[in-house]
């Protein structure tokens, strides 16, 4: 559970720089004042933390198979929302679905990596409020 814990305190900002707890979550980009608000981006929000955390949970299981999968992917969501506020979501930037697809194909290696290896469509990927 320790290379979790290393995650989801990357999630929160906490175990790296300003620049690992981005990628980890896709940059929290400000939102223009002109900009309107795209519907669907606090469900795409909710999209990234999930297919983060899913990743992770594999990762974590498939290192030590005594942890329970739904358990740690929650930590991790948990850990997630805390860091990245979805409802202030406004839009994604037009590399969000290839981040989610990258995201999903990431290794264990790169994951977990000091500072994590996350794929670069993934930077400034949600535009928050």
């Amino acid at each position: 559970m320790k290379r979790f814990a290393i995650l989801a305190l990357v999630f929160l900002g906490c175990g790296g720089s300003d620049k690992t707890a981005s990628m980890m979550m896709g940059a929290q980009t400000p939102a223009l004042p002109s900009q309107k608000a795209n519907p669907a981006a606090p469900g795409k929000c909710e999209t990234l933390i999930a297919t983060t955390c899913g990743r992770a949970a594999d990762c974590v299981v498939a290192e030590d198979p005594s942890i329970n999968r739904t358990e740690a992917f929650n930590e991790c969501r948990s850990g997630a929302r805390s860091a990245l506020d979805c409802g202030a979501a406004v839009d994604v930037s037009t590399s969000f679905d290839r981040c989610i697809r990258e995201l999903a194909e990431t290794t264990c290696t790169a994951l977990f990596a000091d500072p994590p290896a996350m794929p670069k469509s993934c930077d400034g990927v949600i535009i928050i409020q």
